[in-house]
């Protein structure tokens, strides 16, 4: 009977511990309130190839390229506010966008309410670039509900496969 007092006081701090961790939400890993998630770019693949978001929250993909070439994460048309990317590299993008060669990042606005990133705002709602090895984040709120295409601008990539949905619900 000794033995299973000693062990109550700890297994109520393990039990309180795990409660408060649960009731914290993990904001400390991520800005206040936005939802996030990993899309992992290997050599002309994505994982996951669907990614999921509520409508009027923030959400943060994080773009890991563990392929040996530089990849990017972009969709074309959406309705969104509140952009902001980190990390994001520079690059070519062959043909895509407002021009042939046409380099990333900056920011801008689009029409309609819609927030773009680059000299690409009239083209492309969301952009981030990612060289290989590195990673790139960009955060944004989604302000209308559908199912929209993110593929990769490097030439040939998108052809090879390297696209997916971003599903806003």
């Amino acid at each position: 009977m000794a033995t299973s007092s000693r062990w109550a006081p700890l297994s109520v701090a393990l039990f309180a511990t795990f409660i408060l961790a649960g009731c914290s939400g993990g904001s400390a890993r991520r800005p206040a309130g936005a939802e996030a998630g990993t899309v992992v770019a290997t050599d002309l693949a994505f994982q996951p190839t669907e990614v999921r978001a509520l409508l009027n929250q923030p959400l943060m993909i994080r773009l890991d390229n563990k392929g040996k070439l530089l990849h990017d994460w972009t969709v074309e048309k959406i309705a969104v506010t509140a952009v902001k990317e980190e990390g994001s590299a520079a690059h070519s993008m062959g043909g895509h966008g407002s021009g042939a060669g046409t380099m990333m990042p900056g920011a801008g606005s689009m029409p309609g309410g819609m927030m773009g990133t680059g000299s690409q705002a009239g083209q492309f709602a969301l952009h981030v670039a990612a060289d290989a090895g590195q990673v790139a984040t960009i955060e944004f709120t989604p302000t209308e509900a559908g199912t929209y295409v993110f593929y990769c601008t490097v030439p040939g990539h998108r052809e090879a496969g390297m696209e997916g949905k971003l599903v806003v619900g």
